[in-house]
């Protein structure tokens, strides 16, 4: 089996399970339809946010400028995390 035949299978397949959801959806009109595909994008932006900040939040959790703190667990992601400021005194 090529793999044009495979992928063509796959999309027959997916077309034919978008129609059976759009004809599950026409019945309840438009309103209906058009919350679930608001839902949908509003998933996808959230997944691509929480991909965006996921880098960073592992730079915050590097470091232990909170440490000992009562709630660690949660603030060593935030960049109160990064440290403080130390003044530093050669007399």
């Amino acid at each position: 089996m090529k793999i044009t035949d495979l992928a063509s299978e796959v999309f027959k397949k997916k077309d034919e399970k978008d129609d059976k959801l759009r004809k599950v959806f026409d019945q309840y009109g438009s309103g209906i339809k058009s919350y679930f595909k608001f839902l949908k994008t509003l998933c996808w932006i959230y997944l691509v946010l929480s991909c965006m900040v996921a880098p960073i939040a592992y730079i915050y959790a590097q470091h232990d400028g909170l440490e000992g703190m009562d709630n660690y667990l949660v603030t060593r992601f935030t960049m109160g995390n990064l440290g403080f400021a130390n003044s530093l005194c050669y007399n």
